[in-house]
């Protein structure tokens, strides 16, 4: 089972996602943790490849250019492994005042979802070195988004009390899934008035 904890600040929102069956995956820089799913393009075996392509002067850029639009349309869906972590009823369902919403994790991962990456957040406070270009264009496309998830899904330990786990989507925007996926009642918090 998988838990969304969610604020009905915006309730509107709220209904019309559930009466539709849909999750929005929000894209990586609406994070409330600005250190989260930080990376930085460009390691130190880059001056090498610069100067082997000299008569190519913007080629490191370009490649860079590609990867990060690549990497902006990724879209991220959050969830944890427990409904009963009290910091997330009060960091994302209003301080107490929200729901929970269950989900089956096999019947949310067909419908729109199907074939989408789901991931358990890694938690460190070591910070992973710049992706170079080496790891961009050397190795196969599985290899550079696996390169790419190992950034998008580390956080420090600061937050390792929420039990993350993440759909990183192929793009921002509604997913929609089968309605059996949600377990019928959300969790409602007992502050709700």
């Amino acid at each position: 089972m998988l838990y969304r904890y969610r604020s009905l600040e915006f309730i509107d929102r709220e209904i019309d996602a559930l009466k539709n069956s849909y999750l929005y995956a929000a894209s990586f820089d609406k994070m409330n943790d600005p250190m989260e799913a930080f990376y930085e393009l460009g390691g130190g075996e880059d001056v090498i490849i610069n100067s082997l392509f000299s008569t190519l002067p913007l080629f490191s850029s370009k490649v860079y250019s590609i990867h990060k639009n690549y990497i902006n349309q990724l879209g991220l869906l959050s969830f944890s492994k427990s409904n009963l972590k009290y910091p997330m009823w009060a960091y994302y369902a209003n301080n107490f005042s929200g729901i929970c919403l269950k989900f089956d994790k096999s019947v949310l991962m067909q419908g729109s979802l199907n074939g989408e990456i789901i991931i358990p957040i890694t938690y460190s406070n070591e910070t992973l070195p710049p992706i170079s270009m080496l790891e961009l264009i050397g190795p196969s496309q599985e290899q550079v988004l696996k390169t790419i998830l190992l950034r998008l899904t580390r956080k420090r330990k600061d937050w390792q009390h929420e039990d993350e786990v993440r759909i990183v989507t192929g793009k921002i925007g509604k997913k929609y899934y089968f309605e059996n996926a949600l377990c019928k009642y959300p969790i409602v918090s007992t502050q709700i008035k």
